[in-house]
């Protein structure tokens, strides 16, 4: 941001120089992702059921959608971009095979500088990035 500002600035002949551009940014450390254990994994679906019972009949078909979602997804071992990037022509039911989901690559969330909100687009990585999951 600071960078954007002095810039400019430059522009309109405001600064002669960026000093900004000769420092260096600090890297992100990388995170550590953590599996749930099979305990945490059944807290999960225990809050699952707890909310389907309370929850009104209307509302009690999304909660049940939202259980099976985290099941199946967590059961695949998908990772965020691929849940992002998942749409119905992944999901194959009826493939001689076997039911599969094919993961396409990563989709990634990246800020907009107009707006406030984020888009989602995606990013394909190599084609060993693209695997099937059998259902």
């Amino acid at each position: 941001m600071l960078s954007l500002i002095v810039r400019a600035a430059r522009k309109r002949k405001l600064l002669r120089e960026n000093p900004v551009e000769l420092v260096d940014r600090p890297r992100e450390q990388r995170r550590r992702w953590r599996i749930l254990t099979t305990a945490e994994i059944a807290r999960v679906q225990t809050a699952f059921g707890k909310l389907a019972e309370e929850s009104a009949e209307e509302e009690r078909a999304w909660v049940e959608q939202a259980r099976v979602v985290f099941a199946v997804v967590y059961g695949l071992g998908l990772r965020r971009g691929e849940v992002l990037g998942l749409r119905w022509r992944h999901v194959r039911l009826a493939d001689p095979e076997g039911p599969t989901v094919a993961g396409r690559g990563d989709v990634r969330s990246q800020p907009r500088r107009d707006a406030q909100e984020r888009r989602v687009h995606p990013y394909h990585r190599h084609r060993s990035a693209h695997r099937r999951c059998p259902l």
